[in-house]
């Protein structure tokens, strides 16, 4: 019983940790996409 539940847990962490890792990425690449307009904005200012 407590091998099946530290396996759930591990398998849940895992998911969560792709799901995190997922997101970064993501953000990273709209960040990466939104560079060129905040500098040009900065720029401005």
């Amino acid at each position: 019983m407590r091998v099946e539940f530290f396996d759930v847990s591990s398998h849940v962490l895992d998911v969560v940790m792709h799901m995190f890792e997922f997101c970064f990425h993501v953000i990273h690449k709209f960040f990466r996409l939104c560079q060129p307009f905040t500098s040009f904005l900065y720029l401005i200012v």
